[in-house]
């Protein structure tokens, strides 16, 4: 499965309705690094942590955190995403997700015996969506928790809510993403995405809880309070499932490597209606290079460089992006009528890696024109250490300049947008310009003519000004307000590991 830096939304019902979320957005935000997932097919993949059962063994409370993006959010058979049970009787504690009518249920039982089953109300899950799951018994009675929150959920079985995994001493495998007990061997298999899997020895309060889901995006939970296994499947080569916190590493069972996807929460809630032209989704066969649009709006079609002008692919962090030799290499689009050419608002991000020198007059990051006049023009470089953005129209040039100095050889997240009164500018968190463009001139729609083209790593159609850098990223988004740019930044930051 490819990498897409954004999964659209679905809809759904139940708890997890697949809408956004706000992001706290403040300087000096640490990026963490939650670049893998692993997807399990379902038929015959699974991971062995026998070793979290053993550690576990002497505890009467615990907590058990994880992210799950199913393939389908009601299956037609019951999927076990959690289980500790006895290879050779019908001992087991489990989390599973009930047949076609999507429940999430946690039981246990004790040599077929029933000691507790509680089911949510609702539908857990909605189907290719993201939901943090988080299972806490504190020596009372179990809860769930779906994306932070105590949902409403009801117990078929009480005969002793209160145990755990010390009052079942016949456990003796552990598993995510199947069940085995009672000689049935593997069975119940799940058919989705796993990531950031915790495993506690206490019994985390609803706060606690809400701050391991974190408003939607996981954090490094290493040092989390008693832990006892933490599985970040980043990093991870098959076999070996790490544990960050204790030596209970785990194994993947049939499970290829190419199933340890970049695909995780944080690449879920990247911006709505994203446009990703460049970095990740390129590949070259011969003289073309391809680079698909994965947004939702306008999607953009593609005129291939000739095999010269193909920018050499290098990454910034742990990111695929593209270097420009400063002499030809382009990315073009000639047919550009779709790209939002009557927008009067709108948002688009940078992510770029500047070259060994700022003062030459060849940084540039991105162009439209219109008509075929180059005064028509909308263009974004680098030049005398700051990021700089023209505007003309019939003719009428405004320069704007941002205020911060840049360092060579560093990576930055731009972002610069129009909220249909202003053109703004923000390099990471900080605002780098805020005014109206000569003859109002705020965004695309505001310049004459009609949009013939658009280029990253040059200006404009024809002219031989090209950028000598590392673009990694760029796309386009509706713009909704000042504090969802900065949110959305804060996320693709994460996302190629850079401190903004």
């Amino acid at each position: 499965m490819g990498f897409n830096l954004r999964k659209h939304l679905g809809g759904g019902s139940g708890f997890n309705s697949g809408s956004g979320f706000g992001v706290p957005v403040g300087g000096g935000a640490t990026p963490f690094a939650d670049l893998y997932s692993v997807l399990l097919d379902g038929v015959d993949e699974y991971i062995n942590i026998d070793g979290v059962q053993t550690a576990l063994s002497g505890t009467s409370q615990g907590t058990i955190s994880f992210w799950w993006k199913p393939v389908d959010a009601t299956p037609l058979g019951f999927e076990v995403l959690m289980s500790f049970g006895d290879t050779n009787a019908s001992t087991v504690i489990n989390a599973y997700v009930r047949s076609t009518t999507g429940l999430l249920t946690i039981s246990s039982a004790i040599n077929g015996i029933s000691q507790f089953n509680l089911t949510t109300d609702l539908a857990a899950f909605s189907t290719g969506v993201w939901s943090h799951v988080c299972l806490v018994q504190d020596g009372i009675s179990p809860k769930i928790y779906i994306d932070g929150s105590l949902v409403p959920q009801t117990f078929s079985v009480t005969t002793d809510k209160t145990i755990w995994f010390s009052g079942m001493a016949g456990l003796d495998n552990g598993r995510i993403g199947s069940r085995n007990i009672n000689n049935g061997g593997e069975t119940l298999y799940s058919n989705g995405n796993f990531d950031d899997i915790v495993f506690t020895s206490d019994a985390k309060t609803l706060a606690q809880v809400q701050n391991i889901y974190n408003g939607g995006l996981p954090k490094d939970e290493a040092a989390i309070s008693n832990g006892v296994s933490y599985f970040k499947i980043d990093g991870d080569i098959v076999n070996t499932c790490n544990d960050s916190i204790g030596s209970n590493n785990g194994t993947y069972v049939n499970v290829e490597q190419i199933k340890i996807e970049l695909d995780t929460p944080y690449i879920f809630n990247l911006p709505t209606a994203l446009h990703e032209w460049y970095g990740v989704n390129a590949s070259i066969s011969g003289s073309t290079m391809t680079q698909p649009d994965t947004g939702s709006i306008g999607g953009l079609t593609l005129i291939n460089p000739t095999a010269s002008q193909i920018p050499t692919f290098s990454s910034i962090g742990s990111r695929q992006s593209a270097l420009s030799d400063g002499v030809d290499d382009i990315l073009q689009d000639a047919i550009v009528n779709d790209f939002r050419g009557s927008d009067t608002s709108g948002v688009m991000h940078f992510v770029f890696r500047t070259p060994s020198s700022l003062a030459a007059n060849n940084n540039i990051l991105f162009s439209v024109s219109k008509s075929a006049a180059t005064t028509d023009r909308f263009f974004l470089f680098v030049i005398g250490g700051v990021v700089r953005i023209i505007v003309s129209s019939g003719g009428i040039n405004t320069l704007i300049g941002g205020a911060t100095s840049l360092s060579t050889n560093t990576d930055y997240i731009f972002s610069v947008y129009s909220d249909g009164s202003l053109l703004k500018g923000f390099l990471g968190t900080t605002l780098q310009f805020n005014a109206v463009g000569a003859s109002g001139i705020r965004w695309f729609g505001d310049i004459a003519g009609t949009t013939t083209g658009l280029e990253l790593l040059s200006r404009e159609i024809g002219n031989a000004n090209y950028l000598v850098s590392n673009q990694g990223y760029v796309c386009y988004t509706p713009y909704i307000s000042d504090a969802a740019v900065l949110s959305d930044q804060l996320l693709i930051a994460n996302e190629f590991g850079i401190t903004v």
